[in-house]
């Protein structure tokens, strides 16, 4: 959260949420890896999920030793950036508090692709000695709805239609608005490549 004095990671104290009055190791980790913003406004807000650094050097790791390069598909609702408080809770298909019944509620959070990017870009391995490097590069994120038409999801559905009665088939143009009107844009597809070719991310 950035205040008239700077700043200040929201931590918990198992009741509410309160402003760290110092840098926290989060916060300087964030601040290391260019997620906070050099010139916010007052009361702007920025999510860091830096658990998700280790997920993407993983990922990086295990493109850089795939012959081919590897690639790997991520798939999550979010956006490029996100500058807004999108954590909460989820307890019998009800959103909640996030600190109500702490181990009984469900967290959820949006995907910040934009901090994924960067994130895949720091993670990137390092050249073994005499050997070349295996840059990444990250496409994305595009709207799930895009994704799936440029992957014929109409064409597929249309000869699925074509084998089944007309209930079946109403079922499966259904089931075919609802991924592409009703969650089209809110679920994001990225692609993280190994770039052999060396363009940049």
């Amino acid at each position: 959260h950035h205040t008239e004095d700077g700043i200040h990671t929201a931590v918990t104290d198992g009741f509410h949420f309160v402003l760290s009055p110092t840098k926290t190791v989060a916060h300087q980790q964030a601040d290391a890896l260019g997620f906070l913003p050099k010139d916010p406004a007052d009361g702007s807000l920025v999510e860091v999920c830096l658990h998700a650094f280790n997920v993407c050097q993983s990922i990086s790791n295990r493109i850089a030793t795939e012959a081919g390069g590897g690639s790997a598909l991520i798939v999550d609702y979010g956006d490029k950036a996100i500058w807004k408080d999108t954590l909460r809770g989820f307890h019998k298909h009800t959103e909640v508090s996030v600190l109500k019944s702490p181990g009984e509620v469900d967290l959820t959070s949006d995907v910040n692709f934009g901090h994924l990017q960067k994130m895949f870009a720091a993670s990137a391995p390092a050249p073994e000695a005499g050997s070349a490097p295996t840059p990444l590069a990250f496409l994305g994120p595009i709207p799930q709805k895009s994704f799936l038409h440029a992957m014929a999801i109409a064409d597929r559905a249309n000869v699925l239609c074509q084998n089944v009665g007309p209930r079946e088939a109403n079922a499966i143009k259904l089931q075919v608005h609802k991924l592409t009107e009703d969650m089209g844009m809110r679920f994001k597809f990225a692609v993280v490549i190994g770039n052999r070719s060396g363009a940049p991310m």
